[in-house]
This record gives C-alpha cells, structure tokens and sequence, in this order.
C-alpha cells in the first residue's frame, strides 16, 4: 500500500497489481464473468481532453436503481466523468450504457455512498482503512474520515 498526499490528507492507497487488473478485465469480458461479476464491473470512460478510452475494473453496488462504485481522490480516472458523461458498463456479462455523477463534495452523500459500497462488498474496507465493526458495518469514524479521500460515483442506467 502507497501513501499519498491530497490536499486534505495523508492516507494509505491500495492499487492492485497490473496483473490482478488485467485478469479481473480479462475474466469481466469472458464467459467466465459470474465468478466475479456479483460486485465487480469495467468501467469504460473517455478521457475530457483526449477523447481515449479508459477501462478500469472498480467493485460496485446498487442502491436502487443506481450503480455506485468509488475511488480515491488522488486517482485521475474519475475526473473524465465530473460533468455527468456517458459511461460503458461491462456489468454481469453485458455492456450498459450509463449516465455517471460525482459526488466529492457532498459530506452526507458521501459518508451513505461508502457506506452502501463497504456494507454490500465488505472485502473492500481493508483496501480503504476502514473498520467494520461486529455486524460487519463500517464504523462511523471511519467513514466520516474516507469522505476527505474518496468520492462516489453514480450511475443511472440509460435505456
């Protein structure tokens, strides 16, 4: 695990190995996908200045009829889809088409977003420095401390 300075904080980053990512991309395309694909998704993205395609494995959730996934604020990916851009999900096998948003700024948003995330993929707390507590929630601390280095996306899904 790296660290990383943003501009609120000091904190741990983890970033998987290329190989794991690659796999992961590899294994979301293939028919393979269901060992996987329960809580983890591609996101495709285009860059806002190149117009390149971006692909990044992320863990998701729903909450509703949202998509959410989330990542570090020291990460440059998010960025392309600040201003509510299309976005390709390969999801469960199948290639989705979306409208993503961000939230960065918004404490409670936040602090519910990562919240779902951690309480539906739990396997990620220890990527992101935060507790679960006995009933396997994460702890309120914590989550209240992520909201300076994560941010959530959401993604409505486009007919």
């Amino acid at each position: 695990m790296k660290k990383a300075m943003n501009s609120r904080r000091e904190h741990a980053i983890y970033t998987p190995p290329t190989l794991f990512n690659k796999a992961i991309t590899w294994m979301l395309r293939s028919p393979l996908h269901g060992l996987v694909s329960k809580d983890m998704m591609l996101i495709t993205v285009s860059g806002r200045k190149t117009g390149k395609q971006y692909t990044i494995p992320v863990s998701y959730a729903r909450d509703g009829d949202l998509v959410i996934c989330s990542a570090d604020r020291s990460r440059g990916w998010w960025k392309n889809v600040r201003s509510g851009e299309t976005v390709t999900m390969q999801l469960r096998g199948k290639k989705v088409p979306g409208r993503a948003t961000v939230i960065a700024d918004d404490k409670e948003a936040l602090i519910k977003g990562i919240e779902t995330m951690l309480v539906q993929v739990p396997r990620d707390a220890s990527h992101v420095d935060i507790r679960l507590d006995e009933n396997n929630r994460p702890l309120a601390e914590d989550l209240v401390r992520a909201t300076d280095f994560r941010i959530i996306i959401e993604i409505q899904e486009l007919s």
